[in-house]
């Protein structure tokens, strides 16, 4: 077809992603040992099944037993009772958490087309009203958030990380759940990096539901998150074989270069992403001369853990 192998890899992060806004026409029975149903979706083009098997991978879809069979619009979010749907984040009301101390998280670190993965799912706190608090990865519970509900840029960055270097199934974007009876709550995410050579782990983006007040929010990001990435930082299966990797610091970059959409669109994106980094987490900018070789475009700083 005369398409790169990183014009390919693109693409299917792309499909990837957009199957999670993807409206289902019908849903039906699964013939054991199958999942415990099956879409059909119009993907115009390619049956269901070859689009799913041939690019997504080990990406389950679930569904209610109330989903309509012919929806002129998205579904509702999945009901949270199920695990492992692409469900979509609501904004709850404001509430306060408690978090427990986690000596130690037990991640795991399956390989993904010769890179290292991360999956997680801990359960390390609860909120105001005791529904227990999980930490999460993309590929363990995949999510769409609704820009709306959340900082500028940050729901794009999350798509952004989805898509670039296979992050969807590396697990690259970490999300904080909390799941009642009656609602979905997702009050934090973060997205980040990890590159050859003797640099720090690398946030994309990070920040708290506009549903949480700042004092709530920082906590959270700081606590579940950063403290992830530093278990991480420390890490056997991430650490580079020919460099020691800094576990003391933490990165955060911004390129507005990369991805889709017009110049100043992506600029917008990029100095609402930069701004949170220096104002909500103290990252302090380093000189391009300071900085690793596959950061000196864009905003890159960096911070103690």
């Amino acid at each position: 077809m005369g398409i790169t192998n990183p014009a390919a890899g693109y693409l299917e992060g792309q499909i990837k992603a957009r199957i999670l806004d993807t409206p289902a026409i019908a849903a039906r029975e699964n013939p054991p040992p199958g999942v415990n149903c099956a879409f059909d979706m119009p993907v115009r083009g390619h049956r269901p099944s070859q689009l799913l098997e041939g690019l997504c991978g080990s990406l389950v879809l679930w569904a209610s037993s109330s989903t309509e069979t012919n929806p002129p619009t998205p579904p509702a979010p999945a009901s949270p009772s199920l695990q492992g749907g692409p469900d979509v984040h609501r904004r709850q009301s404001a509430a306060r958490y408690s978090l427990a101390a986690v000596s130690k998280l037990s991640f795991r670190f399956p390989q993904i087309d010769g890179d290292t993965g991360v999956r997680v799912e801990a359960r390390f706190g609860r909120s105001a009203d005791r529904r227990p608090l999980w930490l999460r990865t993309c590929a363990d519970k995949p999510v769409r958030l609704q820009p709306d509900d959340w900082p500028a840029g940050l729901a794009e960055s999350v798509n952004r990380r989805y898509a670039a270097h296979n992050g969807f199934d590396k697990g690259r974007v970490l999300f904080v759940w909390t799941a009642g009876s009656d609602a979905i709550e997702l009050p934090i995410a973060c997205c980040w990096h990890v590159h050859r050579g003797n640099w720090p782990l690398c946030v994309l983006d990070a920040g708290w539901s506009r549903s949480l007040k700042d004092a709530a929010g920082i906590v959270l990001v700081e606590r579940a998150l950063f403290g992830a990435l530093r278990q991480l930082a420390g890490d056997a299966h991430l650490r580079d074989t020919h460099e020691p990797r800094p576990s003391d610091r933490i990165g955060w970059r911004v390129n507005h270069e990369e991805g889709a959409g017009s110049l100043q669109a992506r600029r917008a994106w990029a100095r609402a992403v930069a701004t949170r980094a220096q104002q909500d987490f103290r990252f302090a900018r380093l000189e391009k001369n300071k900085r690793p070789t596959w950061a000196r475009v864009g905003f890159y700083g960096e911070r103690a853990f």
